[in-house]
């Protein structure tokens, strides 16, 4: 590819990243973690694609003594290499595990860019990385290609914890971590075995705009926290559910609410009462089919659409969330439990007239098993 070509590419996609940056800004807010981590993600690209369409530039460039600047720009390209990488690590992690807790245990995804520190410092005396000659021409080193190897199996890690959290991620965040590394990593590859030829940049910036994109399509749909479908979408779909009900045939409706919520928020804070609508989320998605809908309805409400009529199935499904949550509370170090109520209901044409006397009736069951749970624990709730 002609530098030129590669220059143009890489100042294309920096303002790209710039209004990015600038739509999140102003649209989001910056405080909230996975915001942080995503603009962290932009920024370290702009840096790089600048630093990359820089270092190019100067390259081979005889007019004046510029060997100084090309051997800065390149070698602040490699220190500030990894940084997205490693971002992108730290911000997969929480679009899988939804915790800042989790997050902080990551150390050692920071490992790469603080090693390409110290590699950069000694390559700067020994040539490791790359060097200039003379003639101002840019060349590789013997090191070049393990680093471009570790970028690659940091992309790979990535895959790893998706696919770790396969079930619990749904399927459109498996396919926006999966997707957002082929680009890089067939880049990586590229450049790897093709000396001169520069796609990597464009590629990561490329994949950082689809991320954009994704992240706009989902807010729309997905509950921030938990990443459960929202209460407008799920009534939108059990609506549409209704409305097909002759071609699709009978669906329940499982109410779940968690009990003892407020005592979680009071007596040990906001952060453990989010981690353990969270943890119930994951409880929920992991325990229902792949064809039934699960939506936080609000608050520490939860709603399951569940693609059967048979009683026995859905009761199994509420056997299966509450055996897990009693595994999770023995095995659980945490100060608090977790507790639900749950009633369900099926739809019935002739009882239900509309989707508000469907959920009412979910949410009566769901209110009746909470009466009766507080008569065989009295007092805990």
């Amino acid at each position: 590819m002609d530098k030129f070509k590669t220059i143009e590419s890489n100042l294309l996609m920096s303002l790209a990243m710039i209004m990015i940056i600038v739509f999140v800004s102003i649209k989001r807010n910056t405080r909230s973690v996975p915001n942080r981590l995503y603009l962290g993600l932009c920024w370290s690209t702009l840096i790089v694609l600048i630093f990359d369409a820089a270092a190019m530039l100067v390259d081979k460039n005889v007019n004046g003594n510029w060997i100084w600047l090309n051997y800065l720009t390149n070698f602040l390209l490699f220190l500030f290499m990894p940084l997205p990488f490693t971002i992108w690590m730290y911000y997969t992690d929480f679009i899988l595990n939804k915790t800042e807790r989790i997050l902080k245990k990551r150390w050692y995804f920071s490992l790469p860019f603080f090693l390409t520190i110290l590699v950069m410092f000694y390559s700067a005396f020994t040539g490791l990385i790359f060097y200039v000659d003379k003639n101002n021409v840019y060349h590789r080193g013997p090191g070049c290609s393990i680093m471009i190897l570790i970028y690659i199996l940091l992309f790979f890690y990535s895959f790893i914890l998706a696919i770790q959290h396969r079930r619990t991620a749904g399927k459109k965040v498996l396919s926006l971590i999966l997707f957002f590394g082929i680009a890089p990593i067939l880049g990586l590859i590229v450049q790897l075995i093709n000396y001169g030829i520069l796609v990597i940049w464009p590629s990561v910036a490329l994949m950082v705009v689809f991320a954009y994109i994704f992240l706009e399509t989902q807010r729309e749909i997905r509950d921030y926290l938990t990443g459960l479908l929202n209460r407008q979408q799920i009534d939108e779909i059990i609506h549409s559910r209704i409305i097909n009900y002759p071609r699709k045939g009978g669906f329940g409706l499982i109410m779940i609410d968690m009990d003892g919520f407020k005592q979680i928020n009071d007596l040990y804070g906001h952060s453990r009462g989010d981690e353990a609508l969270v943890q119930l989320s994951t409880v929920l998605l992991g325990h229902t089919k792949s064809r039934d809908r699960v939506a936080r309805f609000g608050g520490d409400e939860f709603i399951v659409l569940v693609e059967s009529d048979d009683e026995g199935d859905i009761e199994k499904i509420i056997d299966r969330i509450q055996n897990k949550i009693k595994s999770i509370n023995e095995k659980s170090n945490k100060p608090y439990k977790i507790a639900i109520s749950a009633g369900y209901t099926l739809y019935s044409p002739e009882k239900h007239q509309n989707i508000t006397q469907l959920l009412n009736d979910a949410d009566e069951q769901m209110y009746r098993m909470k009466a009766e749970r507080k008569k065989t624990i009295t007092g805990t709730y």
